[in-house]
């Protein structure tokens, strides 16, 4: 929202598909930032819109191979596909990748003041290794607001390093170049 403002763009857009579709026809986007599920539910308004948006980004839940061969149907090869990851309590932005075509859908790597360990109990995991993905950095919270014993649970003190770190419940792995694959969650939540 604040980037759009700040930019002097256009919200209203957003408020359905059709509405980007009719905006999509006579304008074209830098980058449009969207959920994967709100842009699988709009996907079907969209016609041939090539080179209309120069990148999209992706956020706020997982990304699938599905819907990147969506995104390249309507807006061609040339459009540049952003993965983002991070949840709430580490400022929403913790790690990015740039996802290209018939590439393996990752949460990239981390961001500068962020690092992401991957543990299973306080062991860090190797390559390949799935385990709980933990996040310390610059941009964690404190906590939670009026609930200390959730705060004690999953904002813990870093054994690898200085401050504290974030126990996100989400299962991921390392990847060989270096990329994190997120694998789901380690609790029903």
């Amino acid at each position: 929202i604040f980037g759009t403002l700040l930019y002097g763009d256009n919200l209203g857009v957003m408020k359905d598909a059709r509405a980007l579709e009719k905006y999509l026809q006579k304008n074209s986007l830098a980058v449009l930032k969207i959920t994967p599920s709100y842009f699988n539910g709009i996907y079907d308004e969209f016609n041939d819109h090539k080179g209309k948006i120069g990148a999209i980004v992706f956020g706020g839940e997982s990304l699938t191979s599905n819907t990147i061969e969506h995104v390249y149907e309507v807006f061609g090869n040339d459009i540049e596909i952003f993965n983002e990851y991070g949840p709430t309590e580490t400022t929403v932005f913790t790690s990015v990748a740039n996802i290209r075509k018939d590439e393996t859908v990752t949460i990239g790597k981390p961001v500068e003041n962020s690092k992401i360990y991957i543990v299973n109990g306080n062991e860090l995991c190797g390559i390949g290794v799935p385990g709980e993905l933990c996040i310390a950095g610059d941009g964690l919270a404190r906590g939670y607001l009026n609930r200390p014993e959730l705060t004690a649970e999953k904002f813990v003190k870093n054994p690898y390093g200085e401050g504290r770190m974030y126990r996100s419940g989400d299962l991921a792995r390392w990847l060989p170049d270096g990329n994190i694959e997120y694998l789901g969650r380690i609790d029903e939540q």
